[in-house]
């Protein structure tokens, strides 16, 4: 399962443009906030970092005088993680760490001020770790990616996950109490009929072979109703949250949060 996921998450990667999109809205929302204190010291913490290739190419889009002098690159799945590199001059001040929510305490209770990268990671990571790391007087602020709630992937989730768009929504109603600012950012998916299975797959987060016919049907007609020349136009929200005021708000209910288990698992 594991193997699986991450070969069909490469795939997805490879035919999209999200990750040249997202890196240069994020680097230039990290640039406006730490421009006016070049050559201070901070961390990026990327949280679900995976390969780390996300995180290597925000960094070197941000202005020289900018950027961080440490890069944590922390995932759930210690097979990821494992397998980031940093082969970049950007920053060589790199730790990859597995989440922890006892190590957070150690880690962040100190230190350089430190700002959280988390793309797609609401759905995967415990959110319960993600408000204990909010709570340190070092985190500042976060960078939070996930899909819209009106396009493709919220479209199919409330066919084939409604716990995912249940958890999208419950963070919804937090960030609208929290000093936030939101950016659209949109990317387009090629879908080469040869991938179909396997994209179909990444796009529902379930094993499309275990999709009732009534189920598949749906997503298919989901997937036709935003396909344009064999193309899938999507679009994301990047909230960047002020944390000093924002981690006295985070509710129980964010707290108790726990990743949910994949079908397959």
């Amino acid at each position: 399962m594991f193997h699986a996921y991450v070969e069909t998450w490469k795939l997805f990667r490879d035919l999209t443009d999200e990750r040249s999109r997202l890196s240069t809205c994020v680097a230039s929302v990290l640039d406006r906030r730490w421009l006016a204190r070049r050559n201070v010291p901070w961390a990026l913490i990327d949280v679900g970092c995976g390969d780390g290739a996300l995180a290597r190419e925000v960094v070197s889009r941000i202005a020289p005088g900018a950027r961080p002098q440490q890069v944590e690159l922390v995932d759930p799945l210690w097979p990821v993680c494992d397998r980031a590199t940093w082969p970049s001059p950007d920053c060589d001040k790199v730790r990859q760490l597995q989440i922890d929510a006892r190590a957070f305490g150690q880690l962040y209770s100190s230190g350089p001020p430190s700002v959280l990268l988390l793309v797609h990671s609401a759905y995967y990571v415990d959110l319960a770790d993600i408000a204990a790391l909010m709570a340190y007087e070092s985190v500042e602020s976060a960078v939070v990616v996930v899909n819209c709630r009106r396009s493709v992937f919220g479209d199919i989730w409330a066919i084939t996950r409604p716990d995912l768009l249940d958890r999208l929504e419950k963070l919804w109603r937090w960030v609208e109490q929290c000093d936030a600012e939101t950016l659209q950012v949109k990317a387009s998916l090629s879908i080469p009929r040869c991938s179909l299975e396997r994209i179909l797959g990444f796009l529902c987060l379930r094993d499309v072979g275990k999709l009732s016919r009534a189920e598949r049907l749906a997503v298919e007609a989901v997937v036709a109703q935003h396909e344009n020349c064999g193309r899938i136009e999507y679009a994301m929200d990047l909230l960047t949250l002020k944390l000093k005021r924002a981690a006295k708000q985070v509710p129980k209910a964010l707290r108790s949060w726990r990743r949910p288990r994949f079908e397959s698992q």
